[in-house]
């Protein structure tokens, strides 16, 4: 079933982005050959590079570039975060790469703080477009641009085993000496050393997969099977191994998955979701068959498992988790601000409220206190005034009950000393506006106001 935001937020998305953009963050060896596989699709008419080391983007772009007297009109250039508000597509692939030895899963602290400093980037351009994430270790990096991001959870997604599926294919059809495009297989789960081979669903062209092997002199479906799964799954670590880095399958694997949401094709690919419950498994980034659309994820389908396969799709997802609590992500991420058309609160008991008004606010933490910083005033029976209304109030009339948020409130520290964004005490802060506002404020609100009843009684 369709879910009910597809549709308005679809038509949303359209009005706002420029579907004939795209951007690509890293500029490494995958970013730098996506961005090439896409010139060479015709999908764009404007690309934008963006990496850590600008000259390195202006270099790729200058290259690639070259190219397009050979292709067709378009403008490839070196940008920043503010060329990437109208992208249709925001491709992540900025990483530290998978060295010889390493599993995708060692990859999770390095780039788990690079995504640290990239998601806020876009989220606070409140950006339309779809995210795409491909860095690895994908599933945990797709899960981490959900919470960093708080975009809506079709529009963030990851590549998933979408390679993982067409080196799948292509195994099977040089095993079967049949043209790979007629082989329909699913690589699910982890992209990485626990995924699974889904040998239940699969088939060629209708034809039982078994069948099929018998129809071309193949009978030890057992062991073909086993061999064919562990050469898709070490693919990588081969590669790696006689390369140092793989980059051409993937950057094509991305351009299929553009391919499809600028054409809004509605095609199914093993793209990294959240998972609700799903097949048995809740709370969770990992690869699932999706219809993908201009919408980014449409909805999951539902395919055949054995109860094999369902355990290991279980145990997948275990180890996803486990890495993701060892790495301590949890604690270290935040919620990033609110997008507009969601405004929170502090309430007298220390809880937040969400009101659905049209206005765009910058919600700031410091030690698990959030703290809004907006122009309103609110009370226990909700929305007062609206913020074009604060000025004209007079404040003698707040009533007792009521919470004023002062303009750009700064945080404290829950003994209720002022802080710096990082949660630290700030003197300076007791010497300019914190203690002004303090002053400025009704004697009867400043003994109600939970932060400046604990700063009066702090020494």
């Amino acid at each position: 079933m369709e879910p009910p935001w597809a549709a308005e937020e679809g038509k949303q998305l359209m009005n706002n982005v420029n579907l004939r953009k795209i951007a690509v963050i890293g500029c490494g060896f995958v970013g730098s050959a996506s961005a090439f596989a896409l010139m060479q699709s015709k999908l764009f008419s404007e690309i934008v590079l963006i990496d850590a080391d600008h000259a390195k983007a202006e270099g790729e772009a200058m290259d690639i570039s070259h190219g397009i007297p050979f292709v067709g009109n378009m403008k490839i250039y070196a940008g920043t975060y503010d060329d990437i508000v109208d992208a249709a597509i925001i491709v992540i692939t900025a990483g530290a790469g998978q060295k010889p030895g390493e599993t995708r899963l060692d990859l999770v602290h390095k780039n788990l703080n690079i995504f640290k400093s990239i998601i806020p980037e876009i989220a606070k351009r409140e950006c339309r477009g779809i995210l795409l994430v491909v860095a690895n270790p994908v599933d945990i990096l797709t899960y981490a641009a959900i919470k960093l991001s708080g975009f809506p959870e079709h529009r963030v997604i990851g590549s998933g085993t979408v390679l993982d599926t067409a080196r799948l294919k292509y195994q099977l059809g040089e095993h079967l000496s049949v043209d790979s495009k007629s082989v329909h297989a699913f690589i699910i789960g982890e992209h990485g050393d626990s995924e699974i081979a889904a040998w239940s669903s699969a088939n060629v062209s209708g034809i039982a997969l078994d069948d099929f092997c018998e129809m071309r002199g193949h009978y030890n479906h057992d062991k073909s099977q086993e061999n064919i799964a562990e050469k898709v799954k070490n693919s990588a670590y081969e590669i790696i191994e006689k390369k140092r880095a793989t980059y051409y399958g993937v950057a094509m694997a991305v351009k299929r998955i553009c391919e499809v949401i600028i054409r809004d094709e509605k095609s199914i690919l093993p793209i990294s979701s959240m998972m609700h419950g799903d097949f048995g498994v809740d709370n969770v980034v990992l690869s699932m068959p999706a219809v993908v659309g201009a919408d980014g994820l449409e909805e999951l389908v539902p395919i055949a498992l054995s109860e094999k396969e369902s355990a290991d799709l279980r145990k997948s997802a275990d180890t996803l988790r486990a890495s993701w609590t060892n790495a301590g992500s949890d604690a270290s991420l935040k919620t990033a601000p609110a997008a507009a058309g969601a405004v929170f609160f502090c309430t007298k008991a220390g809880r937040s409220l969400e009101f659905s008004q049209n206005i765009t606010i910058l919600t700031r933490f410091c030690t698990n206190v959030p703290v809004v910083s907006c122009d309103i005033l609110i009370s226990q029976r909700g929305l007062r005034r609206r913020p074009t209304q604060r000025k004209k109030l007079r404040r003698s009339r707040i009533n007792e009950r009521d919470h004023f948020l002062e303009r750009k409130l700064d945080p404290v520290l829950p003994q209720g000393r002022p802080c710096d964004g990082a949660g630290q005490p700030a003197p300076h802060l007791e010497r300019c506006g914190w203690q002004r506002r303090q002053r400025q404020l009704p004697a009867h609100h400043r003994r109600l106001h939970p932060h400046l009843r604990a700063a009066q009684a702090a020494p």
